[in-house]
């Protein structure tokens, strides 16, 4: 039986502390983007509801001064003022 002489270690081989690192940093860099990922969804949610609630009550209040009115003037003043500004805030 021959017995081959055992193999040596290439260079590129790495020891368990370095392959440790990197998994932490990858580990770290995983959580992070995980993280950032939440904080995004959150901002676009807070900002839709924001915009949804400011729509809905320029609607209501154009509802409520076209009623007071007998739809007159003053609800078209007040849309034309008041929508624009929703649309620059969406």
């Amino acid at each position: 039986m021959t017995s081959y002489p055992p193999a040596k270690m290439s260079p590129t081989t790495d020891s368990d502390a370095v392959r440790d690192r990197r998994l932490r940093i990858l580990a770290a860099e995983h959580w992070s983007l995980l993280a950032t990922r939440g904080m995004t969804w959150n901002e676009i949610f807070s900002r839709t509801g924001t915009f949804l609630t400011v729509l809905s009550a320029a609607v209501v209040a154009t509802s409520l001064v076209a009623q007071a009115t007998g739809f007159g003037g003053g609800s078209g003043l007040l849309r034309s003022s008041c929508f624009p500004w929703c649309c620059c805030l969406g």
